[in-house]
């Protein structure tokens, strides 16, 4: 897919700045907006001292305390939103992330957050491409069994249904 960094909406097609990459509106199957999980974990060794009152007493406060060391770990999680840009024409499809991208493209209604910029330039997209079929539905970034968890899953997943779409609607929301 080609990522979209540096884009400009012209009044025919979706730019991309760094590639010159064009996306015409009427070439517009599918925009399917979803949800990447990123999951990191993170482990650590915390070296503890502890006071041994017993021990103190016992070698006439040669030995006060006892180092230990456990093992902790932590886990944290980042979401962003991303829009799968398909084509009718079936060349390769632009992924636009919400935090990966810049948004000057967007002119007088640039806003201050990503998100705000991200679900103006879905409006702006769908307004464009009346035709192209629009999806939620993987943003719920729930893990389904026996399939892989994360943003391959939500590649694999929006692939198909970018065909589900391209068969049975032809594009029409």
């Amino acid at each position: 897919m080609t990522a979209l960094r540096d884009f400009q909406l012209e009044p025919d097609a979706l730019v991309a700045d760094t590639s010159g990459e064009r996306l015409p509106y009427d070439d517009m199957l599918a925009l399917l907006r979803a949800s990447h999980r990123t999951t990191s974990v993170r482990t650590e060794d915390v070296k503890e001292r502890k006071f041994r009152p017993g021990m103190a007493i016992a070698t006439g406060g040669l030995v006060l305390s006892k180092t230990t060391t456990r093992e902790v770990t932590s886990r944290s999680e980042t979401r962003q939103q991303v829009l799968y840009l398909f084509r009718r024409s079936g060349a390769v499809p632009m992924i636009l992330r919400e935090r990966g991208a810049r948004y000057r493209g967007l002119g007088a209604e640039l806003r201050p957050t990503s998100l705000e910029n991200f679900a103006t330039t879905i409006r702006r997209l769908r307004e464009r491409a009346p035709r192209a079929f629009y999806d939620e539905r993987l943003m719920s970034g729930r893990p389904i069994r026996g399939v892989v968890e994360g943003i391959p899953a939500a590649d694999i997943l929006a692939y198909l249904l970018a065909a589900w779409a391209a068969k049975t609607h032809d594009g029409r929301s």
